[in-house]
């Protein structure tokens, strides 16, 4: 009883963070609301958009609670990382280093790795002349990470990167390393680093871990 009264509370974190998101939006459609009920209209017009966002805001909910009952199945609990836009970051920082507050140091590795003249070529594709607007816009703190940070750090730190996502489908993924460090021969070494990362799409990443007494 008391690990399932953990799971709520963990769960009811992530739910916190996920509506906040949203709070902004929803406040823009009550004035949106409050400006045509003025000019003598009904606030018909604002109404599907209240009605989308409420769509949205559910979406993230419900995958909250099929994140956490898949943890549970696999007996692995969240840890839970700050939502100050370096979530990613952190949940790479604690994997790596044991300290989520070490975000900055991930961050760096990231964006040094992917502007390498040796390196920039497999990331560039895939914004060609905005390529420099994006790595600069990444080094940024708060800036959120993405699929090309996951790789980047897979590669920069040659460790294994383990991702359960709350999506319906295809909520498995692993990141391999794709390049050897130098010195090695060219060839790639055993990884003895696996990372552990959760994702509430599309909004928070956090790590996760064994539950005590797990094997």
């Amino acid at each position: 009883e008391e690990r399932a009264r953990d799971d709520r509370v963990r769960g009811s974190l992530v739910v916190v963070h996920v509506d906040r998101r949203w709070e902004r939006e929803e406040r823009c459609c009550e004035i949106s609301q409050e400006r045509l009920a003025h000019r003598g209209r009904d606030g018909e017009a604002a109404r599907p958009r209240a009605r989308q966002l409420e769509r949205e805001r559910e979406r993230p909910r419900r995958g909250v609670a099929l994140l956490e009952s898949r943890l549970r199945s696999m007996r692995l609990r969240t840890e839970r990382m700050g939502d100050d836009g370096n979530c990613q970051f952190r949940a790479l920082a604690h994997g790596l280093f044991g300290d989520q507050d070490q975000h900055w140091r991930v961050r760096d590795a990231c964006v040094t790795h992917m502007v390498d003249p040796k390196r920039r070529g497999e990331y560039e594709v895939f914004f060609g002349d905005d390529f420099d607007e994006y790595a600069t816009s990444m080094a940024n703190p708060r800036t959120w990470g993405d699929e090309l940070t996951l790789r980047a750090c897979s590669d920069a730190f040659q460790c294994v990167i383990h991702v359960v996502q709350s999506t319906a489908e295809n909520w498995y993924l692993v990141y391999e390393p794709r390049v050897a460090n130098e010195g090695d021969g060219g060839k790639e070494g055993r990884w003895r680093r696996r990372l552990f990362l959760t994702y509430v799409s599309p909004v928070h990443y956090n790590s996760f871990e064994r539950l005590e007494g797990s094997s």
